[in-house]
């Protein structure tokens, strides 16, 4: 993923006229908050395709002076493949049913109210008013009790889908998931000189740009640690 080390600033509270403002120059907002997210539950957002990943951050704590600085990613194009395992959409909005979701209608079919005349032939039918009234009134009621609870176990559980490449990269790796609208993955790079160079991200999807916006934490070179933000279009 290519880089681009950005020029140190020099500190404007090193020139200030008086000693007394340059605390006032020192400003205490993260450029480079984490971003959370979670499964909101919902089918994966499709991110498959060509990626463009860019973004800027600091280096901290590293060997090599030179390499404490603010830094650039990218952009970085490349191919993402998106392997979701739920059912297909049509099929879904066609109201096709999962294999598994006539487990709960297919017994009474096949049991015994479907073999034989017993239960309208025998004490039911025979009347017995004390015995069978109640039993009859619970009947009634057991089914619309049934249905709220077959909507509650009928609405959609999705797993998520993961994320790679489309095809091998030389020196360079992707992997992850998406839950919902939450992307996170993880990429390694090769360095021709030794060593790698590894990022971890979390991101929200946005259905308006069609991409991912998010933090990035990371390790390396060395003992390097890294943070910042990141964004990726999705073409």
């Amino acid at each position: 993923m290519r880089e681009t080390r950005a020029i140190r600033p020099v500190a404007a509270c090193a020139v200030a006229l008086l000693l007394a403002l340059a605390a006032g120059c020192d400003d205490k907002t993260d450029p480079y908050p984490p971003v959370q997210c979670s499964d909101n539950g919902g089918r994966p957002a499709s991110v498959g395709g060509e990626w463009v990943l860019e973004g800027e951050g600091v280096r901290e704590a590293c060997g090599d002076p030179d390499l404490n600085a603010k830094f650039r990613l990218g952009p970085t194009h490349f191919r993402v493949r998106e392997v979701d395992p739920n059912p297909p959409r049509w099929q879904e909005d066609a109201g096709i049913p999962q294999a598994d979701a006539g487990r709960d209608g297919g017994a009474p079919a096949d049991g015994p109210p479907a073999d034989g005349g017993a239960p309208a032939d025998g004490p039911a039918a025979d009347g017995g008013a004390s015995g069978d009234g109640p039993s009859a009134d619970g009947a009634a009621d057991a089914p619309a009790a049934d249905a709220q609870e077959d909507a509650q176990t009928d609405a959609p559980v999705y797993e998520p889908a993961t994320l790679g490449l489309e095809g091998p990269i030389e020196g360079f790796t992707l992997e992850g998931t998406i839950h919902g609208y939450c992307a996170t993955f993880r990429t390694t790079e090769q360095l021709a000189e030794g060593g790698t160079i590894t990022y971890s991200f979390t991101g929200n999807y946005s259905g308006g740009l069609r991409g991912l916006k998010g933090s990035f934490s990371g390790t390396g070179p060395g003992g390097c640690v890294a943070r910042g933000k990141f964004t990726v279009e999705v073409q």
